[in-house]
């Protein structure tokens, strides 16, 4: 049959396709997108903000920012110059951490299982008294506890998904708004 012959080609289409639209595929930063990023300038740490306004050389941020002198965080808007910018991470959106806390809970709860089946299996006359078929069934159950309870906590403690943005891929330039007006606009491409 001659179905790897069609199958082939209409696949390396398909790729050469989506690569083509991801290579073209354009994201713009605009006022009110959560950004993570890193300027010497304005702060010796990473820092978090919101996107306030842009400008051809500038990126304004309202963020929090570690103020050395005093020890503490404190939130003002901010003032980048595009040239001190050394990273940039744009949010999108929340992710879970169900399988992270899950597989985190599970292998304590593993350890702690272990422990204590191979006290229970001792022959040293331990607290409880089993043989040795318990250590995997008591790392098993408490394995199994503790991975639901990390699977909880994970549930209940969202984290957020950054996305790194390549410096050099960074463009700010005019953008039409209304008939009688132009804004400016950040935006940087994406291969994803």
């Amino acid at each position: 049959m001659n179905a790897p012959r069609i199958v082939l080609p209409i696949a390396l289409l398909l790729i050469a396709a989506s690569s083509g639209a991801q290579a073209q595929d354009k994201r713009t930063l605009a006022a009110g997108d959560r950004v993570r990023l890193t300027a010497p300038s304005v702060s010796t740490r990473q820092f978090e903000g919101e996107v306030v306004a842009l400008r051809p050389d500038t990126l304004v941020v309202d963020a929090r920012i570690w103020e050395r002198a005093r020890m503490q965080w404190r939130q003002q808007e901010a003032m980048i110059p595009l040239q001190s910018l050394t990273a940039l991470e744009i949010s999108r959106g929340k992710k879970s951490n169900v399988g992270k806390g899950a597989l985190t809970g599970g292998l304590i709860g593993a350890g702690i299982g272990l422990v204590i089946g191979i006290g229970a299996a001792s022959e040293d006359g331990g607290f409880i008294e089993f043989g040795p078929e318990v250590v995997p069934a008591a790392a098993v159950t408490v394995g199994a506890c503790g991975a639901g309870i990390g699977a909880l906590i994970g549930l209940l403690s969202p984290g957020e998904r950054w996305e790194e943005v390549p410096l050099d891929q960074l463009r700010v330039g005019p953008s039409p708004v209304a008939a009688d007006g132009v804004a400016v606009s950040l935006s940087l491409q994406t291969l994803w």
